[in-house]
């Protein structure tokens, strides 16, 4: 009884450790792959091939999937996002053996979900391969990080028609076809058999869908600040697809998968902005896989009205002006008052860009986000430079001016002309000064002390006794003097 309690005790607890390690939750790795992995087409038919992921109960928010394709056995034929989970665009190229998807959505999502159909066209008999590459990741929205993933590719196998292969092989990607057998019998009637029956009667074979859908009708209503619903018709049951973006590159979509001949999509508030030129294109795909595409248009969401007054700096308006809005690009006209008004303006910096008079000035304003939408937001712009009309918006006339200009330049001239003449008759008198002498006993006049302004007291003539020593001619020789006797009067 010992033993078999005590092997009743040691069984239970090896369940519990087993039990414990059963029931310890395995988290296994996202998956990158294409489907299907393995078809048989036939040379000329379409492929289509889905890339998929699936990160199980992991939130993802971007993916970025490289593929490569035997370039010699397909040809890359077009990127199909009809269901895609993820919206936004970010590298959508498909050819010469390569094909790179890189998408993102704002909704994270988990489990299973469509990145793109990629289709080809088989082009020579062999074994094709469509694998991925390394850089194919699937990003976690919780912290923006990789998640671990593994990777399945796929393989075809292509024959040729009528080949020894007897022309089989199952009809590949969007292709179909009907492999019933009609025979007519003796009675002339016509009955669908089987293939037992080929031998008895000639074979049709359906004609396969290849028109694409017809679009028309494009048109754009609703466009309020952040919204704005796109709609057209198709002339046959179609999906429901519109690319858009702020840019001609587009890189944002949204999709209905049900098959419809009218066709309306609403784009999301989070994407759209006031005053925002919004570029877009539709896209419809009808049962038998055959695409439409609208060319490439664009609308313009609503946005803030905005009231410009442009006067000179007295405050004197300028009709006429043209006024451009920087980075919207649009225009108006000044009227008599000097005002010009825009709408669908979107909110911040803009540069106002005014043209007078030939001239091109600038300035900057800011609008804002008004509490009520529709509320005007006015600005007064002042700019300085001459007019249409001569009056300079500094308020001095041109006239004027310029006649102060011409009197300061006439001022100018003179006031060198006379320094000039100055000069040179001090160069002239320097160089009389320096040659022409006159007679030896005639000293130079330039040599003679000048007397005082007031004579000194008069006192009684004094005899000199010493030789006197008269001014010497600048650069002569010394010059003898005689003495003569008392009394006598010098010479």
């Amino acid at each position: 009884m010992k033993k078999i309690l005590t092997q009743s005790l040691m069984a239970v607890f090896m369940a519990s450790i087993l039990g414990v390690y059963a029931v310890s939750p395995v988290y296994a790795a996202a998956s990158m792959y294409v489907s299907p992995s393995s078809k048989t087409i036939n040379v000329g038919d379409t492929l289509s091939v889905a890339v998929r992921v699936n990160s199980g109960t992991v939130q993802i928010n971007a993916v970025q999937a490289n593929l490569a394709y035997s370039a010699d056995k397909l040809e890359f034929l077009a990127i199909d996002l009809s269901g895609t989970a993820f919206e936004q665009q970010y590298q959508n190229q498909g050819g010469s053996g390569v094909v790179k998807l890189a998408r993102a959505t704002t909704s994270p999502v988990s489990g299973d979900n469509l990145v793109a159909i990629v289709r080809f066209k088989a082009k020579a008999a062999g074994t094709a391969t469509f694998s991925f590459t390394s850089g194919s990741s699937i990003v976690r929205s919780s912290d923006n990080k990789e998640e671990t993933t593994t990777k399945a590719g796929g393989t075809y196998t292509i024959k040729s028609p009528g080949g020894d292969d007897g022309g089989g092989g199952d009809a590949g990607g969007d292709s179909s076809a009907d492999t019933s057998k009609s025979t007519t019998g003796s009675s002339g009637t016509t009955s669908s058999t089987g293939p037992s029956s080929a031998s008895s009667g000639s074979t049709r074979t359906a004609k396969k869908d290849t028109a694409a859908p017809k679009i028309s009708g494009i048109r754009v209503s609703g466009i309020e600040l952040e919204k704005a619903t796109i709609s057209w018709l198709t002339n046959e049951k179609a999906t429901s697809v519109v690319e858009y973006g702020n840019v001609k590159k587009l890189g944002f979509i949204k999709f209905d998968t049900k098959l419809k001949t009218s066709h309306k999509i609403s784009l999301p508030a989070n994407i759209l902005a006031p005053g925002t030129r919004i570029y877009y294109k539709v896209r419809s795909k009808d049962a038998a896989g055959n695409i439409a595409s609208s060319k490439l248009t664009s609308f313009k969401t609503k946005g803030y009205a905005v009231k410009l007054r442009i006067t000179n700096l007295n405050g004197e308006p300028l009709e006429g002006a043209t006024i451009t809005l920087v980075p919207g690009f649009e225009k108006g006209v000044a009227d008599k008052n000097g005002i010009v008004v825009f709408t669908d303006v979107a909110s911040g910096k803009h540069s106002v860009n005014i043209e007078v008079d030939g001239q091109v000035l600038s300035s900057t304003i800011t609008v804002e986000e008004p509490k009520k939408p529709d509320q005007i937001q006015d600005f007064d712009v002042k700019v300085a430079a001459a007019t249409a009309d001569g009056d300079d918006l500094l308020g001095i006339n041109p006239i004027i001016l310029y006649s102060l200009i011409g009197v300061f330049v006439a001022v100018l001239v003179a006031w060198l002309s006379r320094n000039f003449i100055l000069a040179r008759r001090l160069a002239r008198e320097e160089s009389f000064g320096g040659e022409d002498l006159g007679s030896v006993d005639q000293p130079p006049t330039q040599d003679i002390v000048s007397p005082p302004t007031q004579a000194p007291p008069q006192a009684p003539p004094v005899q000199q006794t010493g030789e006197p020593k008269p001014l010497m001619p600048r650069n002569e020789p010394k010059m003898d003097v005689v003495r003569r006797e008392e009394g006598s009067e010098q010479q």
